[in-house]
């Protein structure tokens, strides 16, 4: 599979689709939350925030993607949640349509579709409407040409630095590559709680960039850095989580959900104790 080009084409216009400014404060402040802008500058996003199509309202069951479709220039290829609840299966063998759930969108400004957009092939899975929800679209041509280069830089990125970390070096690429499809990034300021002492775990951290430390009953007992992992225990063992976990610094995680821990690093279980 062959990725296309990122650069823009000679003589190429980006779409305007016309928009309250409160819209556009909106859509600013979802695609702020998705690491596929987050090396834009501030003219660029104007441009992408302009090209955005929508806001599209989805009813519960409604497929938005459908695995296998075929992404065509001027149809919606990259899409920005802004709010509501949608499930993404895989098909298997033995399952019926639409397949079996792997991950589910939940947060302001989760994007999905673009690994057809990066690699110029198929959708990969099937993306289902569980709570009405909100989006927003840009087409595969202004992806290519404004967000594209971004976008794989940062892909890039994630997928060197997870292979660095200790316990996913016995990750092959292709099962690097499957965390950093369903991986969320998660920023905190300085002092922020990142997770509850007693609160029930759902989530497994990576610090990318920054400093946290945890805390137990108000005492410090442990430093977190950059490729340093917390959260797993309590995904484990189902228990609350033993300490509050406290942003030292402004702090970039990477993010799993229960569900993809289980999936993607459930053999790691024995490594992940130590």
């Amino acid at each position: 599979v062959l990725a296309e080009k990122g650069s823009a084409q000679e003589g190429w216009q980006a779409p305007v689709h016309p928009k309250t400014p409160d819209q556009r404060s909106q859509i600013k402040h979802a695609v702020s939350k998705s690491f596929l802008f987050a090396s834009l500058d501030e003219s660029s996003l104007d441009v992408v925030i302009d090209a955005f199509a929508g806001p599209r309202l989805v009813k519960e069951g409604e497929a938005v993607i459908t695995e296998g479709d075929v992404v065509t220039p001027d149809s919606p290829g990259l899409f920005v949640l802004e709010c509501g609840v949608l499930d993404v299966f895989k098909r298997k063998a033995d399952a019926d349509d639409p397949g079996v759930k792997v991950f589910t969108y939940d947060e302001v400004g989760q994007s999905f579709g673009e690994l057809a957009l990066l690699y110029n092939c198929p959708r990969a899975a099937t993306v289902v409407c569980r709570q009405e929800s909100t989006l927003w679209s840009i087409d595969r041509d202004t992806f290519n040409n404004c967000v594209k280069g971004a976008a794989m830089a940062q892909r890039q990125k994630h997928e060197q630095f997870l292979a660095s970390v200790d316990v996913l070096k016995g990750l092959s690429p292709p099962d690097i590559e499957k965390i950093v499809d369903v991986v969320k990034v998660r920023r905190h300021a300085p002092g922020e709680n990142i997770i509850r002492q007693g609160d029930v775990g759902d989530e497994f951290f990576i610090v990318l960039e920054g400093r946290a430390s945890a805390h137990v009953d108000g005492r410090k007992v442990k430093h977190y850095g950059p490729a340093d992992y917390f959260g797993e225990l309590a995904l484990m063992k189902r228990q609350p989580r033993k300490a509050d976990v406290i942003a030292d610094s402004a702090v970039e995680l990477l993010v799993l959900d229960g569900v993809a821990f289980q999936r993607l690093l459930g053999p790691l279980n024995q490594a992940l104790e130590k």
